[in-house]
């Protein structure tokens, strides 16, 4: 359990570290971009972009002038290119 823990806050420090990068841009799309392509080059870029988005949400927050439900689209549509099933060499899926 103490594991898991622990690799939830690391997990989370990290992917906040993605949203806060440089190339994440200045506006939710681009971070949401961003995210989605250093996630891509992992193992698990799903989980690694939604909470990567979570993070774009927080840091943008202040700035976003939207409705939910366009927010909700802009991040629906940055999902598409998650690259799904996708391992590195030389690891198990």
């Amino acid at each position: 359990m103490r594991k898991i823990v622990a690799l939830t806050v690391l997990g989370a420090v990290g992917f906040t570290g993605l949203a806060h990068a440089g190339g994440a841009g200045n506006s939710l799309g681009d971070c949401y971009n961003h995210v989605i392509s250093v996630c891509n080059q992992g193992n698990h870029p799903v989980s690694c972009s939604e909470a990567g988005m979570d993070a774009c949400d927080e840091q943008h927050s202040a700035s976003i002038s939207m409705p939910k439900f366009q927010i909700k689209a802009l991040r629906k549509n940055a999902t598409r290119s998650i690259q799904i099933g996708r391992t590195k060499p030389g690891t198990k899926g």
